[in-house]
């Protein structure tokens, strides 16, 4: 699941940028262009390309943080069912009884491999 302090995050920075950028412009007097040596900028025109790549940029994060969550859950998923398919085998003897119930206690008492609960995947 995609954070949305994170989305916040980058549409604040963008915004903030936006501003920057017109305080900038008021306080040295920018106009909508400027000719320099080679040739002219169109900072309107430059400001919207600068948008749309960072709303390109942002949507590839999007697209690989949701293709890492996906990832990790599919397998969380397969380790879970792995465990489930072990201990809902019935005991033959004793001695599978035993196994069994040393599998039940290492999984309490463990994580799955791969699951921190202090991180995130990706």
């Amino acid at each position: 699941m995609v954070d949305s302090a994170d989305n916040a995050s980058v549409w604040d920075r963008v915004n903030c940028a936006r501003q920057s950028y017109n305080n900038a412009r008021e306080r040295h007097d920018i106009g909508d262009s400027e000719t320099l040596r080679d040739g002219q900028v169109h900072y309107s025109e430059l400001i919207r390309t600068l948008a749309k790549r960072t709303e390109h940029i942002h949507t590839r994060l999007l697209r690989h943080m949701l293709d890492n969550h996906s990832e990790f859950l599919r397998n969380l998923s397969a380790e879970y069912e792995a465990i489930a398919e072990k201990l809902l085998t019935a005991a033959v003897d004793t001695a599978d009884l035993m196994e069994l119930i040393g599998s039940v206690l290492k999984i309490t008492t463990s994580t799955p491999v791969g699951v921190d609960p202090l991180s995130r995947p990706g």
